[in-house]
């Protein structure tokens, strides 16, 4: 079995080409609190905004609380820790 971690690494790379593309031709407003930041902190901040605002909506319409934002977290980070302690990585 070949490990997968090169495909993942190219997805991972392929989707922030992507979104990084889109953000340059679509030029969103930047939100009020990033709009004072300049240079790369500021690029990216906007940028980030402009890709996780669409999360955000769904977390709300999910009505999504801090406590179980960071619950499932915690249980994502347990479910991890026991495949990688079973040697399952890919």
């Amino acid at each position: 079995m070949t490990p997968s971690y090169p495909i993942a690494l190219l997805l991972f790379l392929a989707t922030a080409g992507v979104t990084a593309i889109v953000y340059v031709v679509v030029r969103p407003t930047p939100p009020e609190r990033m709009k004072s930041y300049g240079g790369p902190i500021g690029v990216l901040g906007r940028w980030l905004y402009f890709v996780t605002r669409p999360l955000l909506r769904v977390a709300i319409a999910l009505r999504l609380t801090a406590n179980i934002m960071s619950l499932l977290g915690a249980l994502l980070g347990l479910v991890a820790g026991v495949c990688a302690s079973r040697g399952l990585w890919g």
